[in-house]
């Protein structure tokens, strides 16, 4: 593997053996050769700066998401939390409105003899 440096200054590299190959040379072969050269450098720069360009999009755009999702799944669990008390207040109102329990002729019916009319109810 490069080293940064030499990495990042290889297209400039490029670029400057071109220019200075195709003002000191007067051979044809080798003013194509740098034009080459030079076309090379060139190419490098632009293939890394759209690379560069398409990473810090998808970056920001998975940051973006990542912040939408968060900010998501914290309304998710808040109106969750909210379902579960509201169905929890909802049970103990309804046991509450349940008990005393009469019959017919408003007399309570007393716990045993509930248990009981409730096992016959479902046998």
């Amino acid at each position: 593997m490069l080293h940064r440096g030499l990495y990042e200054g290889l297209p400039y590299l490029y670029l400057a053996a071109g220019i200075v190959c195709a003002l000191l040379v007067n051979s044809t072969l080798i003013t194509i050769a740098s034009l080459l050269l030079i076309l090379a450098g060139v190419a490098v720069l632009i293939m890394r700066y759209r690379f560069r360009s398409e990473q810090k999009r998808l970056r920001r755009e998975v940051s973006d998401e990542l912040h939408f999702a968060a900010d998501h799944y914290d309304a998710l669990v808040q109106a969750n939390r909210e379902r579960v008390l509201r169905s929890i207040s909802d049970r103990r109102k309804q046991a509450v409105a349940a008990f005393p329990v009469e019959d017919k002729r408003g007399s309570v019916i007393a716990f045993d003899r509930r248990n009981g009319e409730r096992r016959n109810a479902f046998a």
